[in-house]
């Protein structure tokens, strides 16, 4: 798992890697999916053999809270827990470090620290190392 800051590259590392992609899928609004819908695409992500989630627990611009919703914990407790018990692979880059994720919901957070075991990768938050800023800093 890797918790790293805005703009540092987390595909370059698996490079030469497979992954079969679940492309459209960023945010779940149960209300706006009918129920069999939303239920497939949840088992999918689920099940799927590697899984790879960026941005995980992205709170959107402009967000008061400045955390993740009840909603988007419960979703997301669904997955890595069913993940966690089949003992499927997944890959995680977050802006939240592995400590913040463990204060929204120690469940989850403590989930995902297990399955990463020795692999979890914390990267504190600094400007300088945002890649896409260094284009502004030319």
């Amino acid at each position: 798992m890797i918790f790293n800051s805005t703009g540092v590259s987390t595909t370059d590392s698996f490079a030469g890697s497979c992954f079969r992609p679940l492309t459209g899928i960023m945010i779940f609004n149960k209300k706006n999916i009918g129920d069999k819908e939303y239920t497939d695409l949840i088992d999918q992500i689920k099940k799927v053999d590697i899984l790879y989630i960026d941005d995980f627990l992205k709170v959107p611009v402009g967000d008061e809270i400045g955390r993740p919703s009840q909603a988007d914990l419960s979703l997301a407790l669904e997955i890595i827990n069913y993940r966690y018990n089949n003992k499927l692979v997944t890959l995680i880059s977050s802006e939240w470090t592995s400590n913040e994720i463990i204060g929204f919901d120690e469940a989850l957070g403590s989930r995902i620290c297990e399955m990463a075991g020795k692999s979890n990768l914390n990267i504190l938050r600094d400007r300088k190392k945002n890649m896409r800023m260094r284009a502004m800093e030319l």
